[in-house]
């Protein structure tokens, strides 16, 4: 059970980089037709509202129903994921799509390494794989200092910055 739930989980953050990887190209194009990025932000929240109201018409008696603090929370929530979108637009004025969505995924390891600073939580062997297929079976301070640094390796190299071009 755990296996499919896992599958399943790992499905769904497949699903999510490639849409975030084809919606930074769409965004490109929108950029390079001429549209702002209060434009396509706007045209975004928009689509994906009437698309969320649709896919929950099934649920609306029950989130009647919810508790006031618990709908506070879940906007509460939404509030980052909207601001994540919109600096991910203004960011996409200046960098390529492929840098973007790098550094856009760069709040894994940088999740992890918050919660084991401030809330004294050492990341999990299984929480830890996500940043290095090269963990070892203990998590220790060497250990991820080395996952940090495997993690910032595609960005960096993705960046461009270590290709040596001639000055003219």
């Amino acid at each position: 059970m755990i296996f499919s739930q896992r599958f399943k989980a790992s499905l769904l953050v497949l699903t999510g980089a490639a849409s975030y990887g084809i919606l930074s190209t769409c965004v490109k194009l929108a950029y390079k037709d001429g549209f702002s990025p209060a434009e396509v932000t706007g045209s975004q929240v928009m689509f994906g509202f009437v698309a969320l109201w649709l896919l929950s018409i099934r649920c609306w008696g029950y989130m009647k129903k919810m508790p006031r603090i618990v709908f506070l929370k879940l906007l509460g929530s939404g509030v980052f994921t909207g601001l994540t979108g919109v600096f991910y637009y203004f960011a996409l004025q200046t960098l390529s799509a492929s840098f973007a969505v790098l550094l856009l995924f760069q709040f894994t390891w940088m999740g992890l390494l918050a919660d084991w600073l401030l809330q004294k939580k050492r990341p999990t062997v299984f929480s830890s794989s996500a940043l290095s297929s090269c963990w070892p079976a203990r998590c220790s301070p060497p250990a991820f200092s080395k996952a940090a640094c495997l993690s910032l390796a595609g960005p960096v190299s993705g960046s461009g910055c270590l290709r040596q071009q001639a000055i003219r």
